[in-house]
């Protein structure tokens, strides 16, 4: 089994920083370095978009990664590994709701997600609950009934009511809520549980105020129910120092200038290291719609950390100098 110790330089302040330091306390090689990391900052450091900045930042560590001869182990030789991680489901842009000719926007209605998708054309009334068409059902009838209000769930409610009425040879169950208590009811994408026997559609109140205030109306229905999965797209650059070493130790860093320039700095020494009893894997995580952080899902997503016997470090502080010394000195020590 793997072993894992997340690694991330989580680095909080500027590397700019380090020139406060005295310069004639420094040795020439930590005067080199601190050259780099200014170099690698004001290169990193770009005024524009987010997607362009990413870009630019991907190009750069490609580049340097490439310079400094550390392997590229992404996709068909390169440096860039991309990938999807899923995220549960929407509403597909495919379905739709017309009632009596005039579309119901998406934000009027959602149909739960574990609807059966469909495609309905019916003519039901609002009040009779007629075999072969849609019913209608005021949640105002459970939610204003007391003798409920402390044991009521409404999830369960909408499983066993969808049950019931499709038994009764209802094609498709509406919900709506006249009532002033709150329904709590919302389209959640990453619901799990038993398929339901029929669609159940929820209706906000201002399309169930325009369409359902008249109970003797009869309704043109027109209805397409219909899903699609979510993807979260990622991207890694990753880059190996190989020294034909055992075992292999993981130095990866979420993007920021800062960051960066501290990853490609660390890659740098390393790779003209004199000790060779590790190899060592570089990662720039790309994931800015990543709700947590990208190494979460590292092991999944690239092939390498999956099949290898790797480890990572933990550091977290600032691109200084005591601070990247620190970095160097736990990575020698993890021989």
């Amino acid at each position: 089994m793997n072993s894992w110790i997340s690694l991330f330089l989580s680095l909080s302040l500027s590397v700019l920083e380090i020139f406060s330091v005295n310069a004639q306390k420094l040795k020439k090689s930590d005067k080199a370095i601190i050259a780099h990391l200014s170099t690698h900052v004001n290169q990193l450091s770009y005024n524009i978009s987010l997607e362009e900045r990413d870009k630019r930042m991907q190009e750069y560590i490609c580049l340097q990664f490439n310079l400094n001869g550390i392997e590229p182990k992404g996709d068909n030789g390169t440096y860039l590994h991309l990938f999807d991680i899923p995220e549960g489901f929407e509403i597909s842009s495919s379905a739709y709701l017309f009632i009596n000719g005039e579309e119901v926007k998406p934000g009027g209605y959602f149909p739960l997600l574990m609807s059966p998708s469909i495609n309905l054309e019916a003519a039901p009334s609002l009040s009779l609950q007629e075999a072969g068409q849609p019913w209608f059902f005021d949640l105002k009838e459970i939610l204003e009934d007391t003798t409920l209000a402390s044991t009521l769930n409404i999830k369960s409610f909408i499983a066993a009511k969808a049950k019931e009425v499709s038994q009764k040879g209802c094609t498709a169950l509406f919900l709506y809520n006249t009532s002033f208590i709150k329904d709590s009811i919302v389209f959640d994408g990453k619901e799990t549980g038993e398929v339901l026997p029929l669609p159940v559609i929820y209706i906000e109140s201002a399309a169930a105020k325009q369409y359902f205030s008249d109970e003797t109306a009869m309704l043109d229905i027109k209805l397409k129910v219909a899903f699609s999965e979510r993807r979260r797209h990622g991207k890694y650059i990753i880059g190996l120092i190989n020294n034909n070493a055992p075992k292999t130790i993981m130095i990866g860093t979420n993007e920021s200038a800062d960051n960066t320039a501290a990853l490609i700095e660390i890659g740098n020494l390393l790779k003209n290291s004199k000790s060779k009893n590790n190899n060592y894997l570089l990662v720039a995580f790309f994931n800015p719609l990543a709700a947590e952080p990208a190494s979460n899902a590292s092991t999944a997503n690239t092939p390498l950390l999956a099949t290898s016997e790797n480890y990572m470090i933990n550091v977290s502080g600032t691109a200084d100098m005591e601070k990247l010394n620190y970095i160097y000195t736990l990575v020698e020590k993890a021989k």
